[in-house]
């Protein structure tokens, strides 16, 4: 059953509007997406995941201001809502929005120290941010709790070449690639570890593959 239907079909059930809301904005259907959030962002009591829905739409509409300002009224009123504030601490990494990215992860962690989602999060965050022991170890532990993580392993790459583990970097980086081949940086990253390393023959055959995923994934776009 589609979207529309069971919004037709429910209509004081929020669910579906929301994903329907939520799929335009994926989508770049921003005319429609408006029409839909707009009478929920409106009076005093903003529910959060209408918040969070204004935020994405905002930044989907180069509108960052008013998309910042609905992220951090869907952070602050998320309470208990571990989903809410996972997505809003993406949006906030996602634009760069880096101190108010440590924030939001903060707080998911503080009522859940195990999610791993949230740990991969203030792990990027604080490598981002150049803070790349604190990085490694919310890296190292968020990959304890799921390993299966191409994201978190490449960043855990970064911050050990920063912090010139050179051959811990490099198993981190192998790991991120045999879950996700298409990293060019990571086979840069390789490339001038094993450089350092004096396997030049290894060294080139990343450097190669690098070039080769920039131009496939260029030519994708």
């Amino acid at each position: 059953m589609r979207l529309a239907e069971l919004c037709e079909l429910a209509p004081d059930d929020q669910r579906a509007p929301r994903m329907m809301a939520s799929c335009h904005i994926e989508l770049g259907h921003l005319a429609e997406a408006e029409a839909m959030i707009a009478p929920w962002l409106t009076g005093k009591e903003i529910d959060p995941e209408a918040a969070l829905l204004g935020g994405r739409l905002r930044a989907a509409q180069g509108r960052d201001e008013e998309a910042l300002a609905l992220l951090e009224w869907a952070r602050t009123g998320a309470g208990e809502r571990l989903s809410v504030l996972l997505t809003v601490g993406s949006l906030h990494l996602t634009r760069d929005r880096l101190p108010e990215a440590a924030a939001t992860f903060e707080q998911a962690l503080a009522i859940d120290p195990e999610n791993a989602s949230a740990r991969t999060g203030l792990g990027v965050t604080w490598q981002r941010l150049g803070r790349n022991e604190d990085a490694a170890e919310q890296l190292m532990r968020s990959i304890a709790l799921m390993h299966r993580q191409s994201f978190a392993h490449h960043h855990l790459g970064l911050a050990l070449l920063a912090l010139g583990h050179f051959e811990w970097a490099l198993r981190a980086f192998t790991v991120s690639l045999s879950f996700n081949e298409a990293n060019p940086e990571a086979h840069e990253k390789l490339a001038e570890i094993y450089g350092r390393l004096d396997q030049r023959a290894v060294s080139d055959q990343h450097a190669r593959a690098a070039m080769g995923w920039r131009r496939r994934l260029a030519g994708r776009k």
